[in-house]
Parts: structure tokens; C-alpha cells; sequence
């Protein structure tokens, strides 16, 4: 699909932690399956609600939280990143198996599932399937233990498809498109894969996930669809809507200044459960509905639910949700990179809001460090500037939405970060030029409508970025823009591409190229034909991180390299197993040579829980 290459990498930069942290003092040391013990919640409860029991269920690697719940509790479906395959978990005899035949991750590379539903009965599983190398996504329709696979639905002119829920009858799924500066809102029929659209909105996504703007259910009656979308023309908090499944009618449920999302509609149709900040901390509140209305005023349920995700509901009215417990954090280390080592352990910069800090870039006069940090509900970074002197630190811009990548300017003036336009624009990531002083930002290349844009650096004298975009319309490749004029041009043409960084004499720009990325590449910064200067293995990629005075660093096999100015056998740098180079992009050498900033953590990181016994008595 058009989008999918550029909405993975968010995808990923999100699951290394830009969200808030979580307090696991409950949570025992070591997976459990459904028939863990409790946990016995502490938070007061309103007089008339039972006492709340909150039990974790499963805890994994390398697992997304956008997964799904059976009718009846038994079974949890995901996106098994190890392969791309969908999964299903049993979580009373704690299995898992493949339901889609993928052997590895690059068997096809360009292919994986994201996004899952159990039909009413059970016995089937809606699911996205992605073939960004192929440009369409499918909405695929499978047997709970695999059987009569078949493709509902194939789309090449969205950036997306996501299946949100089966109707109660079984006889269409609600899915949400991803389009052009927004989303629509459809029914989708099981029997033949017609679409019939309830509504469009036209503003940019990014809100409940990095590929998706909401979060979306229908009433157990089918007649209203909820979901909440961006209030008051921004990104940052969210108000809650029901929409008649015809599509004629659309009522604001929950509208408040606090950030509001949807987590789902009770199976007997008289609450709808959703998270607000309104009370200080993200936390579960209550409101009961009636017609498609609200009946009454919002209660809170449970406090403090950080890092969390919706799963649903099963019959029972149990609530499933999954908690994200990865997390990223700055380093620091010296390093000697003539001899390919370390020169002592890495310490740890920041120990604020630790687990939510990453993407680090030393200013060029080596004094900051412009870096990541998820201090706020969503998908939101702050970006922050310390003073590597005195240790003080101020944030430059709160509130980038999907944010990844800052880079500075040669002349330290300024902070290039990719993130989500807050008001318009195409729904995808744009290049934000920020003040280093003040803070005033200004969006200088937007995304296609048909396509993307990745990857910025900066000419040598700072007046030209470098970047690689990709439509479906036009020649994709690699662009320079003046940023004084805003002429565009194109220096390359070509498919994909890992990363670019440009040499110290601005007159290259190297780039991992080919079909998987396994071509060292560079160019000429005016254009021109492109030179290999490695090969590799079939199957092993190529990311350049850093040109420097002892060669061109780049990233193979999660491990760092350094290439020899002269070529020939590169060399692998021992820098120990502590350091993580995912994501690819997390890392930057200081101006000096000496030193290095990176992000270590871990990926990905799921725990499943269920919260029990929460529902309102019902009226006598």
C-alpha cells in the first residue's frame, strides 16, 4: 500500500517507548496464562460498583498490542513480528500458533498482518493484510484454527485498512480506510467485499495508534458506531462521537478539555468504557448510554492505566487491554572507533521519565544533545535539549505527534524532527523545522497525497534538504529541496531506500538501496549515477548512520560497522551486547569523533491483562 513502508516505521518508533510509563509493582516476575492469580486492585471504587480485580494474562517479546479478544475470553489473536505472521494465543492451555504460513520475517519481507477481529460466534478472524512491496493491502477472512482463508477485499487506492469489528450479525465488519488527509468510516459485506462508506472525516490521522486515528466499535445492538477523532481541529486531545451504522447521524458523546478515547462498549449495550486524563493520570472512566446518547455523567472506574491499549470486550463484560512494557532510554559512551571499541560502559544520560527517552542528536558544536521523550498521554513526544555542561534541560516543542528523528542544522540554528502535521495536511508524517531558541516551528516538506516522504538530512551549508520520497503517480527516488526558495528537484530515481546521511565534505550522500536494502550506496549531492560501495549477503540490510574521518559507519545484522574511507573488509565494532541498535536511526556521533548517544531498551514488549468486576449493578 502507499503508506505502509512510512506507517511501519512509526509503528516501530512508537513501540520503543515515546508513551508513558507504568507502574508493574502488581504484575508478577513471569508470564502467566489465564489461570494466573489476581491482582487485587487498591483505587477506591465507587459504593455501588463491585470490587475491581485486575489479572495479567500473558506477558511477551516482540508482540504488538494490536490484537484482538474472542467472544469468550479463550483466545487472543496478534501480529508475531518474529515472522509478520498472525497468531493466535490459547489463554488457557498458554499455545500459540501461526494462522498465515509466513516461515520468516523476509519470506516475503514486505508482507505481515496488522489488525484482527473474532466474528460474533467465534469461529472466524477478520484480519489486515499488508504487501507494501506490492502497494495494496488486503482485508483477509480466516477459520480460527486457519482453515478456508480467503481475501475479502484488495485496495490499492488507500494507505490502509483497518478491521475494527464485526457487525452482530456477522454480516459485515466495520473497518476504517486510511485516505487521503483522513479517514472513512465503512462497512465492509462478508459475502461479496462491498464497501458501503458511514462517513469521512478530512484531517490527518495519528491518534489511537500510529495507523489508525481512533478506536471504533459498534453497539451490541448494531445500530450506532463510537469512536473518537480529534477535537477542536487538533491532534492533541480527543473528544468521543456515536455515528447511526447508516451513517445519517452523528452525536458527540464526550466532549471535555482532558484527552478522551474510546475503549469500548459494554456487551449489554448500556455503558461505554473510555480513558481521560481529565483527573490528572490516564485512567478508565464510565458513561452510561441510551439511544446512541449519553444518560447520565462519567464515573471513574479505575485509576492510573498507563502505556495501555484497547483489546475488547468478551461476553462476560470482562475488559481486555494490553499494557505496553517496552522501553527506550539515552546512553552515552566513549568510543575509539580506529580500533572498532568501547572505552568504558555506557552510562545512562537522562533519569527522568526513564523508559520513555530516545533518538538522540548532538548539536554541532558538541555542547547539546536534542533528544525524545514520551512525557504525555498517546502518541506524543516532547523534544528536549540538554546542556551536556550543566546537565539543564528545557523542552523546545511539547506534543509531537508521532515524532521520530531530530537532526540539526550545521549551523545549530535550528532542529529538523518528523512528525504528524497538527492541523491538515495529508495524515502523514511531514519534515517540522524548529527554532533551537524559541521554539517556533514551521512545517517545510509535506507529504504526498498518494505517497510519503522519509528520511531528511541536511546539505553540508545548511540551505538544501536531502530526503526520499515515494508516490504512486510520480517517479519516487530521492529529492533536493532550497529551502530558501522551495525548489524541489530530483537527484535520484529509485525504490526504497535505508536512511541517508551526507559525507563531511557535502558532497555525497550515502544510502542503503536495493531491493532489501543490501547495497551500500552513494550518489553525488547534484545527482548523477549512483556507486555500490558494498554489497552484502541477500537478506542482510545496509543502514548508513555516520560519515566519518575513519570511514562510513552503517548498521547490518544489529550489529555496527565501519566501512574503511579506502573500501575493502569492513570492520565490525565491539561495542558490547548492551547496546541495542534498534531503532536504526537511534544513534549519533559526537562532532569530536569520540563519543556516541544512542537509544537501548527493548522494542517490544506486551503484557495482556483483563479487568474484572467493574460493571455497574444493574438497576432493581
Amino acid at each position: 500500500m502507499k503508506l505502509t513502508a512510512a506507517l511501519l516505521l512509526l509503528s516501530l518508533a512508537v513501540l520503543w517507548g515515546l508513551r508513558d510509563g507504568i507502574t508493574r509493582s502488581e504484575a508478577p516476575s513471569e508470564a502467566t496464562s489465564a489461570t494466573s492469580s489476581m491482582v487485587t486492585d487498591t483505587i477506591p471504587t465507587p459504593v455501588d460498583t463491585p470490587r475491581i480485580v485486575s489479572r495479567r494474562l500473558w506477558a511477551v517479546e516482540n508482540v504488538d498490542p494490536w490484537g484482538a479478544i474472542s467472544p469468550d475470553g479463550r483466545f487472543f489473536t496478534f501480529t508475531d513480528w518474529n515472522t509478520g505472521n498472525l497468531a493466535v494465543r490459547d489463554l488457557v492451555n498458554g499455545t500459540t500458533r501461526s494462522l498465515t504460513n509466513k516461515k520468516t520475517w523476509t519470506d516475503p519481507l514486505s508482507a505481515y498482518a496488522l489488525g484482527s477481529v473474532f466474528s460474533p460466534d467465534g469461529r472466524k478472524i477478520a484480519y489486515a493484510w499488508i504487501k507494501s512491496g506490492e502497494s495494496y493491502t488486503e482485508l483477509r477472512v480466516t477459520g480460527v484454527d486457519g482453515s478456508e482463508p480467503r481475501v475479502l477485499l484488495r485496495n490499492r487506492e488507500v494507505g490502509y485498512i483497518d478491521p475494527a469489528q464485526w457487525s452482530p450479525d456477522g454480516a459485515s465488519i466495520l473497518a476504517e480506510f486510511g485516505i487521503a488527509g483522513g479517514v472513512k468510516i465503512a462497512l465492509v459485506s462478508v459475502a461479496d467485499g462491498a464497501v458501503r462508506a458511514l462517513k469521512t472525516h478530512d484531517w490527518g490521522s495519528s491518534e489511537e495508534t500510529a495507523t489508525k486515528f481512533s478506536t471504533m466499535t459498534l453497539s451490541p445492538n448494531g445500530e450506532y458506531v463510537a469512536y473518537n477523532r480529534p477535537a477542536r481541529g487538533n491532534h492533541r486531545d480527543r473528544d468521543i462521537f456515536v455515528l447511526a451504522s447508516d451513517g445519517s447521524r452523528e452525536t458527540p458523546l464526550v466532549q471535555h478539555p482532558a484527552d478522551d478515547a474510546l475503549l469500548g462498549w459494554t456487551p449489554d449495550g448500556k455503558h461505554i468504557l473510555f480513558a481521560s486524563d481529565r483527573a490528572g493520570t490516564p485512567s478508565a472512566w464510565i458513561i452510561p448510554v441510551s439511544g446512541g446518547r449519553g444518560a447520565g455523567e462519567p464515573r471513574l472506574i479505575k485509576a492510573d492505566l498507563w502505556r495501555i491499549s484497547p483489546i475488547g470486550f468478551s461476553r462476560n463484560g470482562s475488559f481486555y487491554y494490553a499494557v505496553d512494557v517496552a522501553g527506550r532510554d539515552v546512553y552515552v559512551a566513549d568510543v575509539d572507533l580506529g580500533r572498532g571499541k568501547l572505552r568504558g560502559t555506557p552510562t545512562r544520560l537522562v533519569q527522568r521519565f526513564v523508559g520513555r527517552n530516545g533518538n538522540p542528536d548532538w548539536s554541532p558544536d558538541g555542547k547539546y544533545l536534542a533528544y525524545l521523550s514520551g512525557r504525555a498521554p498517546g502518541l506524543t513526544a516532547d523534544l528536549i535539549i540538554r546542556s551536556m555542561e550543566s546537565g539543564d534541560e528545557r523542552v523546545l516543542a511539547p506534543k509531537l505527534r508521532s515524532a521520530w528523528r531530530p537532526r540539526w542544522s550545521p549551523d545549530g540554528r535550528f532542529i529538523l524532527v518528523t512528525a504528524v502535521e497538527d492541523k491538515g495536511g495529508g495524515g502523514g508524517n511531514a519534515f517540522h523545522l524548529i527554532d533551537a531558541q524559541t521554539g517556533a516551528a514551521r512545517v517545510v516538506v509535506r507529504p504526498p497525497p498518494d505517497g510519503y516522504v522519509q528520511w531528511p538530512t541536511w546539505s553540508r551549508d545548511g540551505r538544501q534538504l536531502f530526503y526520499y520520497k515515494r508516490t504512486e503517480k510520480t517517479k519516487h527516488g530521492l529529492y533536493a529541496l532550497v529551502l530558501q526558495t522551495g525548489e524541489e528537484r530530483q537527484i535520484y530515481e529509485g525504490g526504497e531506500i535505508n536512511e541517508l546521511v551526507a559525507s563531511p565534505d557535502g558532497r555525497w550522500l550515502a544510502f542503503g538501496a536495493g531491493d532489501r536494502s543490501d547495497a551500500l550506496t552513494e550518489i553525488p549531492v547534484t545527482g548523477g549515477p549512483a556507486r555500490v560501495l558494498l554489497q552484502l549477503k541477500a537478506g542482510e540490510d545496509a543502514m548508513p548512520l555516520a560519515w566519518t574521518r575513519h570511514g562510513l559507519l552503517y548498521r547490518s545484522a544489529k550489529r555496527l560497522w565501519r566501512l574503511p574511507p579506502e573500501g575493502g573488509t569492513p570492520m565490525k565494532l565491539e561495542l558490547g551486547e548492551q547496546v541495542d541498535w534498534f531503532p536504526y536511526w537511534a544513534l549519533s556521533l559526537h562532532p569530536d569523533g569520540t563519543r556516541i548517544a544512542f537509544s537501548a531498551g527493548e522494542a517490544f514488549g506486551l503484557e495482556l491483562w483483563v479487568m474484572e468486576n467493574f460493571l455497574p449493578e444493574p438497576a432493581r
